[in-house]
């Protein structure tokens, strides 16, 4: 009988019983949990002092520095971009928390 194991791939096992026919099921799931606050993108700023998220082809505007430290960022991890690619970029919520 074959067990997989999902960090070496199959592994063989025996199953000892005194019953005739035995049936064995294994099911294995995984789950990712980000390192950072799961609203990752990447920050950027055209100018001024606003700086936007960059996620899924949307600029989302940061409310405040904060909601910018909660989000595991620092002021000078932003980028600065061009006015018309920012501008060209579809709006998503706001970010204030």
């Amino acid at each position: 009988m074959g067990i997989w194991d999902s960090s070496n791939g199959p592994v063989e096992a025996e199953i000892v019983t005194d019953q005739p026919e035995v049936k064995v099921e294994a099911k294995a799931e995984a789950t990712v949990t980000p390192a950072k606050p799961e609203f990752k993108g990447l920050p950027v700023r055209c100018g001024g002092d606003i700086i936007f998220l960059l996620k899924g082809g949307k600029k989302h505007w940061v409310r405040n520095a904060e909601v910018f430290s909660k989000l595991g960022f620092k002021f000078g991890d932003e980028r600065e971009i061009d006015f018309d690619t920012l501008n060209a970029l579809a709006e998503g919520e706001p970010i204030s928390e």
